[in-house]
């Protein structure tokens, strides 16, 4: 009995970056940011350039040239950190187990094709773009060990180092969002990408609560009560019982999206037979203003 699978090699020679470029693509937080072009491409070390702008008026009946104040540059370094998954399988098991189904039997060529390893290699896309997006918000590298979350510094850390600190009130998690937001610069919490992120675990607290005094509308656009801030629910804030406030556009994550670092390969080794699925891809997070960034822990 042999194992004939170049239908398998086939398929990840022509789909290997789309399917591997998921991994960093499909995550929402990467989906958001991509929509209000806060995405950069390269590997790296790369900068985040910043501009800040103030004008004074002056006398337009003058001859005068009064000299504004300068417009002043400066930059932050966001880091590309190059990350992989490899996976082992030995064909013989899977042909007793979850492939039992999918080969004829009596066949004396049985034949893996495409259908199947495009099944595998969307589960793990899958899975790691769910880890992905859990490694953007809470990453720590100070971590150790095998935890996903050790890469990079995350949001979540970059915020509540940088950032500024909001002091919640109320008696409900209505009244301390709203706290939360009358603490916010009206011109900034105005801006059309302004957010409160939060995890889906307080959004289900909230929903509670919102249920509880009749105010709880599923359909509607998610909004602090009493204001036109948007929330933002991602899951990668899962477990971390915070807020975080501030644009989007002033998230920041590097992709190599079209490059070498960005790929997937089947590779089968010829004496044991055994396949193996690598994943190739990284990333790392910034935020460009970390004043213009504040977070509050829940009590």
């Amino acid at each position: 009995m042999s194992f004939d699978i170049t239908g398998m090699l086939a398929y990840i020679n022509q789909n290997a970056k789309p399917i591997a470029t998921k991994v960093v693509t499909e995550p929402k937080t990467m989906k958001l940011l991509s929509t209000y072009g806060a995405l950069q491409f390269g590997k790296g070390k790369d900068a985040v350039t910043t501009m800040s702008n103030s004008v004074t008026f002056s006398d337009g009946k003058s001859c005068a040239i009064v000299e504004d104040s300068a417009t002043v540059f400066s930059e932050r370094q966001i880091l590309f950190v190059p990350l992989k998954i490899n996976k082992k399988y030995c064909i013989k098991e899977l042909y007793s187990t979850v492939l039992n189904t999918a080969i004829s039997k009596g066949q004396s060529n049985e034949t893996m094709d495409s259908t199947i390893w495009n099944a595998v290699a969307e589960d793990i896309a899958n899975v790691a773009s769910y880890e992905y997006e859990k490694l953007l918000w809470k990453g720590d590298s100070t971590l150790t060990g095998t935890n996903n979350l050790k890469w990079f510094d995350g949001y979540v850390k970059l915020i509540t180092t940088d950032g500024a600190t909001l002091t919640l009130a109320g008696s409900d998690l209505i009244a301390k969002l709203q706290s939360a937001v009358s603490q916010i610069d009206i011109t900034l919490r105005s801006q059309e990408d302004f957010r409160i992120f939060m995890g889906e675990d307080t959004k289900a607290a909230l929903d509670l609560v919102l249920y509880n005094k009749n105010l709880y509308n599923p359909g509607a656009t998610v909004v602090v009560p009493g204001t036109t801030v948007k929330i933002e629910v991602v899951s990668g804030m899962n477990g971390t019982n915070k807020i975080i406030a501030t644009r989007v556009s002033n998230l920041r994550a590097i992709v190599d999206e079209t490059g070498e670092e960005t790929k997937a390969e089947m590779i089968v080794d010829p004496l044991t037979k055994n396949s193996y699925i690598n994943f190739y891809f990284g990333g790392g997070v910034q935020v460009v203003f970390p004043s213009q960034s504040y977070y509050a822990t829940l009590a």
